[in-house]
């Protein structure tokens, strides 16, 4: 592949003769009937015989990638030759030649999701297998490390719903009948804004038990969160390191006594990211 060098086995026959054809005889090669190269025979061809030579040939730049190979034998580089022969129009052969190439391909743009914590994110890049082709019947699978898009081992089968820790290179083998190409992307995560639940019933009984942010905690690792009673009385703070607000106090009032009374609370949450500023701030409605 990608390589416009190639061995090439051709065959000289020395066909209703009266007398062997010379060692030393040249032949030239033809790209598009442009001279590219040129030889000779190295041992004689007997009468009514025929023997087997082989050539490493190397194409031009200039010459396309589709293109006549021709081979002639007494032809030295000009159409002229130096072996007297009956018939002096059967000394060439042609066959059409397409060098293989890697296939072309785009380039990928990089998918950010959501951070889920600590890194991690959720991907959908199944559209990546037709985004990524410029040849439609071209195919293409996806592999977590170059070596493995190299040797097409380990593919990823789940590309719809794909979680890792981020940052993380994806690497594309876009393949044809022969060759291959491998591009990548980089999947990152960024840190969303928070959905804050702001209905706490402190019943045990599994549901809305705490004061529950999604997307807080292990993302915004530096936060901090003041809940104030309706007089303004800050009565409880918390980070990355306790646990969520189940009504108990741990400011202002008596520390450690039971839960707060039914009602409405607000809260100011610092999320000490540079991408968030201001604090956010809202009321949350408390019951026993």
């Amino acid at each position: 592949c990608n390589s416009r060098e190639f061995p090439v086995e051709y065959k000289i026959s020395n066909l209703m003769a009266t007398e062997p054809l010379p060692a030393g005889t040249l032949i030239a090669i033809y790209a598009n009937d442009i001279l590219i190269q040129k030889t000779q025979t190295l041992i004689s061809v007997p009468e009514n015989g025929s023997i087997l030579q082989s050539i490493v040939i190397v194409i031009p730049e200039s010459i396309p990638n589709e293109f006549e190979l021709k081979l002639v034998v007494d032809d030295d580089g000009t159409g002229k030759g130096n072996v007297k022969e009956i018939d002096e129009n059967n000394n060439s052969y042609a066959v059409f030649v397409s060098l293989w190439l890697s296939p072309e391909y785009n380039l990928l743009e990089n998918l950010v999701s959501c951070n889920e914590g600590l890194g991690k994110g959720t991907f959908d890049f199944s559209e990546y297998t037709e985004l990524v082709k410029k040849n439609p019947l071209d195919t293409v699978d996806f592999f977590e490390n170059y070596a493995d898009a190299e040797s097409n081992l380990n593919p990823i089968l789940n590309t719809t719903n794909y979680n890792i820790t981020t940052p993380k290179e994806i690497y594309a083998r876009i393949e044809n009948y022969h060759c291959f190409s491998v591009t990548s992307f980089q999947l990152l995560t960024k840190n969303c804004p928070p959905v804050v639940y702001n209905f706490v019933t402190a019943n045990n009984d599994g549901f809305n038990d705490t004061f529950y942010i999604k997307g807080l905690r292990d993302v915004f690792t530096n936060f901090q969160l003041e809940i104030y009673n309706r007089w303004g009385t800050l009565i409880w703070t918390g980070n990355n390191n306790t646990v969520d607000w189940d009504g108990n106090t741990s400011k202002g009032l008596v520390i450690g006594s039971s839960k707060v009374p039914d009602g409405t609370y607000f809260y100011i949450l610092n999320l000490n990211d540079p991408d968030y500023q201001k604090p956010l701030s809202g009321y949350l409605y408390f019951t026993n």
